[in-house]
């Protein structure tokens, strides 16, 4: 188990993270992902401190949210014009 621990990792989120980090731990976490296309790239280094340069990658993409799409604003400026167009008074007499 002693030597498990010397084997480091190194990960980024390429477009986001502008350097790599530097961990002994085997997760990964990040919050606050636009959405878009993301390659998260990761390596290890073995007990001698040697990094595979290559490691490996992950491509992945966030989608958007419903609030977050062209046909959700559309909608909303749809229904504020429909609301803009009614009259002030609601049949009450003045």
């Amino acid at each position: 188990m002693w030597r498990r621990r010397r084997i480091r990792f190194r990960y980024t989120l390429e477009g986001q993270d502008p350097d790599w980090k530097e961990t002994t731990d085997r997760r990964a976490s990040k919050g606050n992902l636009r959405p878009r296309n993301y390659r998260f790239r990761v390596q290890a280094s073995n007990n001698r401190g040697v990094w595979n340069e290559a490691g490996a990658s992950l491509d992945f993409s966030v989608a958007p949210a419903y609030c977050q799409t062209a046909w959700f604003g559309a909608l909303c400026g749809v229904a504020f014009w429909r609301s803009s167009q009614r009259p002030t008074n609601y049949g009450c007499a003045t």
